[in-house]
């Protein structure tokens, strides 16, 4: 795990094959230095890019499908994220995807398999409503179809190997949601974050406390305001 990392996926709106990646990063006030091409095989390659010391990853992966007709890009998921990714293809030229993995760089054997098992992922249909406490003692609920419970407890022991993950969930109404997973240590300071209480009339946070999404490192960038 030494040299894992957490990639997200982006769809791009324009045609992007191997070649026209490369051509475009050497366009004029592109700060980015492309320094290394893997071929992992004809469909998968690693390009790896530099930047005031910094190294950013991401992977180009070309399913072949109409759905993705320009491929899919998956960037590793840092604080240059979104910057990098208007550099490439400029604002408004990609959509981020809800596609996440985690990938060790040291083994590119595995990549292949991973990125296919989360693309394929993408054509299930998890329908989840989360209901949390209103109060103290009061029953939280999950009720969600198998789809849906089968990518949470795959959510969960993604965080249980790299502490954070992240699933999406649809409820009945079609309006999708990110559900985000953090595994803290034994010793975390509880007092640190609000308690989960939804109703205001029950409970108010007293100001000190932090929203739970401060606890992400490797999402940081989905917090943006």
């Amino acid at each position: 795990m030494a040299n894992t990392k957490l990639f997200s996926a982006v769809h791009p709106f324009k045609p992007i094959s191997v070649n026209k990646v490369l051509k475009r990063v050497k366009r004029k006030g592109f700060i980015y230095k492309l320094v290394k091409m893997v071929e992992i095989d004809e469909k998968v390659h690693l390009f790896q890019f530099e930047r005031d010391d910094r190294i950013l990853h991401c992977i180009y992966f070309d399913p072949e499908e109409m759905g993705y007709e320009y491929g899919v890009l998956f960037v590793e998921s840092d604080e240059s994220y979104h910057t990098f990714l208007i550099q490439l293809f400029g604002s408004g030229r990609y959509a981020e995807m809800t596609m996440d993995v985690y990938l060790d760089l040291d083994q590119p054997v595995d990549i292949r398999a991973k990125i296919v098992q989360v693309y394929e992922g993408q054509n299930s249909s998890p329908i989840c409503h989360i209901y949390g406490q209103k109060m103290w003692h009061d029953h939280a609920f999950i009720v969600a179809n198998r789809d849906a419970l089968v990518e949470l407890r795959g959510a969960i022991d993604v965080a249980l190997e790299h502490d954070e993950s992240r699933v999406v969930f649809f409820p009945s109404d079609g309006e999708g949601y990110d559900l985000y997973i953090k595994q803290v240590d034994e010793d975390f300071d509880w007092e640190k974050i609000e308690l989960p209480y939804h109703d205001r009339d029950a409970y108010i946070p007293e100001g000190k406390e932090g929203s739970p999404q401060q606890l992400f490192e490797r999402y940081k960038k989905n917090f943006r305001k």
